[in-house]
């Protein structure tokens, strides 16, 4: 199987980071990023004592990997997975620059 149908089958560790470099090297040039239109589309939420995502498994940016607080506002991306609402500009940049933008 290829490095990427690997990755998607498991949870991605540390130990992985040199697998995604390679993978996001292997990407042409400015491929990534969302467009203003894109970016204005996804579902942006704030997060409350009551939130039903509060019980989810996985409550973490998967930009920043930092939890959440209450009162903070998280965006979702149409593959469900959640950010928080000031990165949402990373999302515009092509995917191997950010990391490097954070």
């Amino acid at each position: 199987p290829s490095l990427a149908a690997e990755l998607e089958n498991r949870e991605i560790t540390e130990n992985d980071y040199e697998t995604l470099l390679t993978l996001d090297a292997a990407q042409p040039a400015g491929s990534g990023g969302l467009s203003a239109k894109e970016l204005a589309s996804l579902k942006c939420i704030m997060l409350t004592k009551n939130s039903s995502l509060l019980r989810q498994r996985e409550l973490y940016c998967h930009i920043c990997l930092a939890g959440y607080a209450i009162s903070q506002h998280i965006v979702e991306l149409p593959c469900s997975h959640k950010f928080h609402k000031v990165l949402r500009r990373q999302l515009a940049v092509p995917h191997p620059r950010l990391l490097s933008d954070l």
